[in-house]
């Protein structure tokens, strides 16, 4: 890291604005790879889609440093910024993932499935 990067600051709304940015198009990503998992069929289209399927590598490591940079924002000084729970009530479709990030819920849905249970697919 440069000696710049160090000495230039950014407002943590701004930082929070494009990690939202990213992670919209990290989910757009993961539906294309998902459209492509499930569409194919033969061993020859899974060589032909094989480039599309490894970007999830690179989402995954993509989804890891947005997750650090969220990290590093959580200890900004925002004693005074306060945030009504009912705005995440509106704006998130999961209920268990509203009730986590509220802090009612340590329980962990996107662990992954056990391999004997039952995939549901939405």
């Amino acid at each position: 890291m440069d000696s710049h990067a160090n000495q230039t600051k950014i407002a943590v709304q701004v930082l929070l604005k494009n990690i939202c940015g990213e992670l919209f198009a990290l989910g757009a990503r993961l539906q294309d790879v998902e459209r492509t998992i499930f569409s194919i069929e033969t061993a020859e289209e899974l060589r032909t889609n094989l480039v599309g399927l490894q970007d999830m590598d690179l989402i995954i490591q993509q989804l890891n440093d947005l997750g650090r940079a969220i990290r590093v924002a959580s200890h900004a000084d925002l004693d005074e910024l306060m945030l009504p729970a009912a705005a995440l009530g509106e704006t998130l479709h999961l209920a268990e993932l509203r009730r986590r990030l509220m802090g009612l819920s340590e329980e962990r849905v996107l662990s992954a499935p056990m391999a004997d249970a039952d995939v549901q697919l939405f």
